[in-house]
């Protein structure tokens, strides 16, 4: 079963895609985890050692209308809901834990809009690792859109745009740039199909 992010607005739908989930015996994935199958996320992971972590996440989302499809609650739960998600597994990734305590504030710059897209995020995770997203929509776009920061066990991960990435360990710095951005979409569906035919959950249902 392949659902489409978010995969929930609140407990109560979650509870109904989790029964149909155990009740078709299927394996469950959703459209917010590709970011974890992206190559930089891959480069990233294999490259730095186990143990707790920070992860950080700065999003220049830029601003959208207040009329726009977006930022509307009951279509996909607003920009903070419907794509603050990919990050909130992202760091789960990243860090080999699970959100067990979500703080935020937001940022009230218009009072116009109908939902506040400016905030930050602080998640602690059940491994003892931490993480923070910065999501904004009064940035620049000519400035970087994501910047993702891993510091584990003495070293450093950077993915920049999902496009260039480095990890800097011992004193030294190994850069990767591909050359065409890649989210992982891809890399996700292809793990989902492969689920089907070997029957093993892609990622797990915690996450």
């Amino acid at each position: 079963m392949f659902v489409e992010k978010p995969l929930a607005l609140n407990e109560e739908e979650l509870r109904r895609v989790l029964e149909a989930w155990r009740s078709a015996g299927d394996r469950i994935s959703d459209g917010r985890v590709q970011p974890r199958f992206a190559p930089a996320t891959r480069y990233v992971m294999e490259r730095l050692a186990s143990g707790t972590a920070v992860v950080h996440c700065t999003v220049n989302a830029g601003s959208v209308p207040a009329n726009s499809w977006v930022q509307d609650e009951a279509e996909g739960g607003g920009r903070i809901v419907g794509e603050v998600c990919h990050f909130v597994d992202l760091i789960q990734a990243l860090s080999g834990g699970l959100t067990c305590s979500v703080s935020s504030v937001a940022m009230h710059e218009n009072s116009e809009q109908p939902m506040q897209d400016t905030m930050t995020i602080a998640l602690a995770l059940d491994n003892g690792s931490i993480g923070s997203i910065v999501y904004v929509a009064n940035g620049d776009k000519a400035f970087p859109r994501e910047r993702v920061e891993v510091f584990r066990a003495g070293a450093v991960g950077l993915i920049e745009n999902f496009r260039s990435y480095s990890v800097t360990q011992g004193g030294r710095t190994r850069r990767k740039k591909a050359f065409s951005l890649d989210r992982g979409h891809a890399a996700e569906l292809a793990a989902f199909f492969s689920a089907i035919r070997t029957g093993k959950q892609p990622v797990s249902v915690e996450d």
